[in-house]
């Protein structure tokens, strides 16, 4: 009996995961309930993770301090956030330390 087109696309996504060739794409709700940030708070933290070791004048505030200064500065600007993030990708010039960055602010909270 041939496997139904149903059965084929179930084929072809567990030959994906087994490759590690798939990826998820779930909406805020998911993510969120199971302790991943909204996109705001995980610009804010990349945001974050890109500013703190840079050099400020002598100054070495606590990184919470740090955070406030972030938050403060995004809820000001009127940059979308989009445009925020890509600023951090291209701050974070090496893919592997920016993928780094993200994955651990991406699970920071679970």
């Amino acid at each position: 009996m041939a496997p139904t087109e149903r059965e084929e696309h179930l084929g072809d996504l567990r030959n994906a995961f087994q490759r590690g060739d798939l990826t998820l794409y779930l909406g805020a709700g998911v993510s969120i309930g199971n302790g991943l940030p909204p996109w705001d708070q995980l610009v804010l933290a990349m945001y974050f993770a890109a500013i703190q070791p840079q050099p400020m004048r002598g100054w070495h505030p606590f990184p919470n301090y740090l955070l406030a200064i972030a938050e403060w500065h995004l809820s000001r600007s009127q940059e979308p956030l989009d445009i925020t993030a890509r600023k951090i990708r291209k701050h974070i010039k090496s893919p592997k330390k920016f993928l780094k960055v993200l994955r651990t602010t991406l699970y920071a909270g679970t």
